[in-house]
């Protein structure tokens, strides 16, 4: 066995602002290299659907990591890529239509005329079309004819910027545009700063509304735009206070050279907090050509300094109101331009959900192989469903979503080889996924997912890629299947604790085998699961009562028959699944087991479905069981007779090969039987034949199609029947091996006792510090393993008490640190209670405090700033009782000070500082 150590930091309750940039720009940091790295693979993978299926997947899960993961993948490259994919426009598409969109402006641009509506519409929409096409660094060639179009076209500029002085929606387009040029590569970037149409548009920044010249700051040294920002932030609480926009000229100067400033976390914090602050002005902005072009120069210029700077300024709110404004006129009306087609989208979800419904039905993929006809609606959807919380999590909606969910699989399998449409399902989950937890966890856990995921480990020549994990849990199946023999061969009616061996183990057994195709049908793997299945048979029968046995043997059935078509032949001749029948009907005599020479079609034959003129009993079966199981109580043992022989009857039907297909509406009742069966799972814990006969209708219901398979495996009845063979809700004694002694408050007095007899002088004492703390912290490892009652919670705040001194004596021991870090995480896991405990607790303020530590022990610079004004105060009153024969005091105090201050910045200028 191999234990990982997690080393989990409990919630912060107080975390400094520069703490908390430097997490996120290293959680950045990580996850652009991932994601640039993998930009690639979506151009090289565009005929591959698994591995778009597989990059799909990966940022779904990425971007629900937090809010900060959503933004960077979001604003990814490898996010875009994917998107234009689902809409067939591969990157090439927009380059190829750059060429195009720039002669458009420059013949809009042509006819401008301030006067003719129509013709300011042009320049707009061709301005608004070609920033779209330079969203991303890269696009623009740096050929010698592209940048002598990018050269025209910045001339060209320059008097339709001073004819549009009274025209924000112009000014904003444009400044986007240029922008977006300006990002293109570093040639592009001096072609922009110094051209005609960038100059004019700083001029305009520079003007009064009344198109008066503002007075202009004299530009600061590069090593003042830190104090300048900061100054700029605080001015900008009042958004009318007459110094803002000469303070935004001038940092928009400071930063007019490329790569001026270093994106460390303090500058990428304090450009966060600048764009937040600059939101009310560039909201009034629509009124002011004046203040949007101010605007635009200091993000252009911010945006400029680093890539990380850019996608900060381009995800930032000033940049998104921006980019809005072009599609409204100087009177805040909706333009006519064209673009604005782009702008307004309506959020007609039910509708884009039924169109997309509609589109499904009317395409069968196994026929139509034009699935382009669907791509449309599914894109549509997925554009609606882009911004997270768009749908509420209401009933109405929930239910619309599992009835999409449910259409969608047939069209996946249908589109193995269609990497656009597997694109634009992936996008739609994604997208659906981030509305809400509740919207969250039907998408995880609908067929849809589980088939991107199961695309995502096929190969091209359709075979499938092995998970590493499957590797070791395959190599761990010959060890169950001895361990399982050995108890077969010891099991003893008159001895409990033998019996429940073998449930014990059938359950290990069935755990390892849990996903298809983890072992192969070699003769010496069928030879033994053939001896195995032969082993079962009188266990069985001697275990007729005994529901958690016969549970964990029909999930071993059902499991090893899902492994391959041999095993599945295997087990279906075997007597084990004839005798399950037996006990599930009641009926003792069991039907003859075939003759082994006896030809496999004979018995295919003998349960073909009937033909489709005839009809199928299954319909008519699941329909009646699920009205009975709806109006009967699950805990009412005089229905059990009933409601088990119904469960019989549509296991029976089940059991024959193809008796259902894998439609939407098949899936849906099956979906809504399966829920309806869980109750009663737990229900009928001492009842056998019905445990049995549940166990026979998922193995039956499982073996109609890979949808079938999936749908059973996430089944709340799949895992209560799993739940009862390891010895869940029962009344049969569980192994010994199997008890779970709650072993926390022992453990937890334990490490208390050894916290208070630390020394650290004495390493035994640490190293039980440590050995205490990591076992407590297993006993914790799962959540919700300790119920947060008045007396755990006392002991819980006693534990935390006795351990706050432990972090001061222990700061420079690594493991006993990472091993307290782990336990409050773990603690902090229990619930909202043990949560809130521990990010109030002294050990957790501690254990921060450690954490934003220099290696040489120095603090951050915030509690470096903090801790400048009492630094004075003791050179002042040091200084007032100098003693000439004994100045150390001051010494003291003056070397303190100046460490303090030993950085640009630490002092603030506040009146109290300077005076």
């Amino acid at each position: 066995c191999f234990f990982f150590l997690m080393i989990r930091r409990p919630p912060r309750s107080t975390q400094s602002r520069s703490s908390a940039a430097s997490d996120v720009y290293k959680r950045q940091v990580h996850g652009k290299d991932l994601l640039n790295a993998l930009s690639p693979v979506v151009d090289k993978c565009a005929d591959n659907p698994p591995a778009i299926a597989a990059l799909n997947n990966l940022l779904g899960a990425l971007a629900g990591q937090s809010d900060d993961h959503k933004a960077l993948v979001a604003d990814s490259e490898v996010k875009k890529k994917l998107d234009d994919l689902a809409a067939k426009k591969t990157p090439q598409d927009k380059d190829d239509a750059l060429p195009a969109a720039k002669q458009e402006l420059l013949k809009a641009v042509a006819a401008h005329d301030p006067t003719k509506e129509p013709t300011v519409d042009a320049v707009k929409a061709a301005a608004v079309k070609l920033a779209d096409l330079l969203a991303d660094p890269g696009r623009d060639p740096k050929t010698p004819e592209s940048m002598k179009t990018n050269n025209d076209i910045l001339n060209a500029l320059g008097p339709v910027i001073d004819k549009s002085q009274d025209n924000p929606p112009v000014i904003a387009a444009l400044g986007n545009l240029l922008r977006g040029l300006a990002k293109q590569s570093d040639d592009h970037k001096p072609v922009v700063n110094n051209s005609p149409a960038a100059k004019k548009l700083e001029e305009l920044g520079q003007k009064h509304k009344d198109g008066s010249k503002q007075p202009q700051l004299p530009v600061a040294p590069a090593d003042q735009i830190p104090e300048k920002r900061a100054e700029l932030t605080r001015n900008l609480s009042d958004p009318s206070s007459p110094e803002v926009k000469p303070q935004i000229n001038q940092l928009a100067n400071q930063l007019a050279q490329p790569n001026t400033e270093k994106p460390t976390p303090e500058n990428l914090q304090a450009t966060k907090d600048l764009l937040d602050a600059l939101v009310p002005i560039t909201e009034n902005a629509k009124d002011s050509p004046q203040d949007v072009a101010a605007v635009n120069n200091l993000l252009k210029n911010l945006a400029q300094q680093s890539p990380d700077h850019s996608t900060i300024v381009n995800h930032s709110q000033p940049a998104k109101i921006l980019s809005e404004l072009p599609f409204k006129d100087v009177n805040g009306q909706p333009s006519k331009s064209p673009a604005v087609l782009n702008e307004s989208k309506p959020n007609n979800l039910e509708e884009a959900k039924k169109q997309l419904l509609k589109d499904l039905n009317n395409v069968d993929p196994k026929t139509d192989p034009n699935l382009d006809k669907v791509k449309p609606s599914l894109v549509k959807l997925a554009d609606l469903l882009s911004e997270p919380k768009t749908e509420e999590p209401s009933k109405k909606n929930l239910d619309a979503n599992k009835e999409l969910l449910n259409a969608l699989p047939p069209l996946i399998s249908a589109a193995k080889d269609n990497a656009p449409v597997i694109a634009g399902v992936g996008n739609l989950l994604r997208n659906l996924a981030n509305q809400s937890d509740d919207h969250q966890g039907i998408v995880n856990s609908s067929l849809p997912k589980k088939k991107l995921e199961d695309l995502a480990l096929t190969n091209k020549d359709g075979t499938k890629s092995k998970d590493p994990a499957l590797k070791s849990r395959a190599d761990a199946i010959p060890e169950a299947k001895e361990r399982l023999k050995n108890a077969l061969k010891s099991a003893d009616p008159s001895k409990p604790e033998t019996i429940d061996a073998v449930r014990a183990n059938a359950a290990k057994l069935a755990n390892e085998l849990a996903e298809p195709n983890t072992e192969k049908p070699t003769p010496e793997n069928m030879k033994a699961n053939k001896d195995l299945l032969e082993a079962l048979a009188p266990v069985m029968e001697e275990s007729a009562d005994n529901a958690p046995v016969l549970a964990g043997i029909s999930n071993l059935l059902g499991n090893l028959a899902q492994q391959s078509d041999d095993h599945k032949n295997l087990v279906a001749n075997s007597g084990a699944p004839r005798k399950l029948d037996g006990i599930a009907t009641g009926n003792k005599e069991q039907p003859k087991q075939l003759k082994r020479d006896e030809p496999q079609k004979q018995q295919a034959a003998a349960q073909k479905p009937a033909p489709a003129g005839q009809g199928s009993a299954l319909p008519a079966a699941k329909e009646k069981l699920n009205d009975l199981l709806k109006k009967t109580d699950p805990a009412d043992k005089s229905k059990a007779e009933p409601v088990r022989n119904e469960i019989a009857k549509v296991a029976q039907e089940y059991a024959k090969p193809e008796a259902e297909t894998p439609t939407p509406e098949n899936l849906r009742t099956s979906e809504e039987l399966l829920d309806n069966l869980a109750p009663f799972v737990t229900a009928s814990s001492d009842n056998p034949g019905t445990i049995v006969a549940i166990g026979n209708l998922l193995r039956g219901m499982a073996n109609q199609s890979d949808d079938h398979k999936n749908l059973v495996a996430g089944s709340k009845p799949a895992k209560a029947l799993e739940e009862l063979s390891l010895g869940g809700p029962t009344k049969k004694p569980a192994l010994e091996s199997e008890k779970k002694e709650n072993r926390i408050p022992q453990d937890r007095r334990s490490l208390i006792a050894s916290a208070k007899a630390l020394d650290p002088k004495k390493d035994p004492t640490a190293d039980k510090v440590k050995a205490d703390t990591l076992k407590l912290a297993k006993d914790f490892a799962v959540p919700g393993t300790e119920k947060p009652t008045p007396m755990n919670m006392a002991q819980n705040r006693e534990l935390l008490s006795s351990l706050a001194p432990v972090a001061d004596k222990c700061e420079d021991n690594v493991p006993v640190i990472a091993g307290l870090n782990n336990l409050l995480g773990a603690i902090a896991d229990q619930s909202d209670d043990h949560r809130a405990l521990v990010a109030g607790s002294e050990l957790g303020r501690k254990l921060d405090d450690i954490a934003e530590r220099n290696k040489d022990g120095t603090k951050s610079p915030m509690e470096k700033n903090a801790a400048v004004v009492p630094a004075k105060q003791n050179v002042i009153k040091a200084a007032s009782e100098l003693n000439p024969k004994n100045p150390d005091p001051l010494k003291a105090a003056v070397v303190k000070l100046n460490d303090l201050l030993s950085e640009p910045g630490r002092d603030a200028k506040t009146p109290e500082s300077m005076k």
